[in-house]
């Protein structure tokens, strides 16, 4: 009878875990640029993008569209960008949701980027795909129509959790634990 208990018990909480939605949860990585060709040849930045994993396809693919970050922080040639000054063309997502393809930088438009030439532009292209490899840094230095070239890297910065989810998990731990001890009384 005690177990019939705990089988109910345990069945309602997962009845109640599954009813929960989900929320989309900020993915952040830091990154950085360095320039290989050209008048800033040598020149690093490193910055830092996040996006929301709610926009993930399943089973992997590409999303392309302009405000697909939700927080940037880089400053390239000592002007600032963040999320509102420099966005998305697309990011792309291996079958495991791994980011593995990106395209952003401050001349965005309708899912493409692009660097004018004579203009203070710059985008960022990566992608990771092993059959078609591809990183480039492009920058286009104001007034002087001259590019420089470069490469770039990234890494997934670690998840911390919430407080109030370690809260919920700490209690749920304790209440099984109590549950547990009353069973056996």
């Amino acid at each position: 009878m005690e177990r019939l208990g705990l089988l109910v018990i345990l069945l309602e909480v997962a009845i109640v875990l599954t009813a929960v939605p989900v929320q989309a949860m900020p993915v952040s990585y830091d990154f950085e640029v360095t320039v290989t060709s050209g008048p800033l040849n040598g020149t690093t930045a490193p910055g830092i993008f996040t996006f929301n994993d709610a926009i993930i396809p399943v089973g992997g693919g590409l999303v392309r569209g302009d405000h697909l970050l939700t927080q940037l922080n880089f400053t390239w040639h000592d002007i600032a960008y963040d999320e509102t000054t420099a966005n998305t063309g697309a990011l792309g997502f291996d079958a495991g949701g791994n980011l593995n393809f990106i395209l952003f930088g401050n001349n965005y438009s309708a899912g493409s980027v692009s660097a004018v030439s004579g203009r203070e532009q710059w985008y960022w292209y990566f992608n990771g795909d092993p059959t078609h490899p591809s990183n480039m840094f492009v920058y286009s230095v104001s007034g002087d129509g001259l590019f420089s070239d470069g490469t770039g890297s990234y890494q997934p910065v670690g998840p911390v959790p919430e407080p109030s989810t370690m809260l919920l998990l700490g209690s749920g731990l304790i209440g099984l634990w109590g549950l547990r001890k009353k069973l056996k009384n």
